[in-house]
């Protein structure tokens, strides 16, 4: 009998402490992303000058760097900021490189690798500038950088707190498609550009399967085109 009671209590001393451990696992989510959505409000308030001064404090990449190609890029820089005077201090920056890929740094300098300038027409290369200057608008990068420093504090792990940020990336990138898409209809009339830069990386780079996605910072390019299909016939 006494047997039976201890082994209740014992059983029952452990479930109370996985209740109190979930809790606390709860509760530190809870305010983890608390945390998280004031941070990007906060960026998303705070003035253009205030903006310049926090991004001042990142270093700056080294124009001496870049190819003479790059001139071309900021020509298409220029026609995009016609429509859009928030990004008149966005610079591009071909660098040396196969990679069909590009990025942009938190000060606005967009760096493209010499693989992807070359495989690109004018307006795919268009899209690609307006989806890197999306991100630059939304602050996405100051706001990223943000969310890497809490995830660390809360978690202590960089591979946690890169695998935390997976679903905000994505979400991040189909937000710079979508501005990147109206951009292609201001300036062309249709966002055709779009679906064929997706196309080329796709050719290059096949998505994997649905789960994949999961584990990666972008969508599938095949769910990006679709998405952009819908825009079309919402801008149309």
């Amino acid at each position: 009998m006494e047997d039976k009671i201890e082994s209740r209590s014992e059983i029952f001393c452990a479930l109370r402490g996985l209740i109190y451990t979930v809790g606390i696992v709860l509760l530190c989510a809870v305010i983890y992303l608390f945390f998280c959505l004031a941070a990007d409000i906060f960026i998303d308030r705070i003035s253009y000058s205030a903006k310049l001064k926090i991004e001042s404090l990142f270093p700056f990449g080294i124009k001496a760097d870049c190819l003479q190609s790059s001139e071309k890029l900021n020509k298409i820089l220029q026609e995009i900021s016609s429509y859009d005077k928030r990004i008149e201090n966005v610079y591009a920056c071909v660098i040396r490189g196969d990679e069909l890929r590009a990025f942009m740094n938190v000060r606005g300098q967009i760096f493209v690798y010499e693989g992807l300038f070359k495989k690109l027409s004018k307006q795919q290369m268009t899209f690609v500038l307006a989806h890197e200057a999306g991100h630059y608008i939304n602050r996405d990068t100051l706001k990223k950088i943000v969310r890497n420093i809490l995830t660390l504090s809360f978690a202590g792990d960089s591979s946690m707190s890169e695998f935390l940020s997976l679903s905000y990336s994505r979400k991040q990138e189909e937000m710079a498609d979508e501005y990147a898409s109206k951009v292609l209809f201001k300036m062309f009339g249709n966002n055709n550009a779009a679906y064929e830069f997706f196309e080329i990386i796709n050719a290059a780079m096949p998505d994997g399967d649905m789960a994949s996605e999961y584990f990666s910072t972008h969508p599938l390019n095949t769910k990006r085109i679709n998405k952009l299909k819908i825009r079309f016939l919402r801008y149309s």
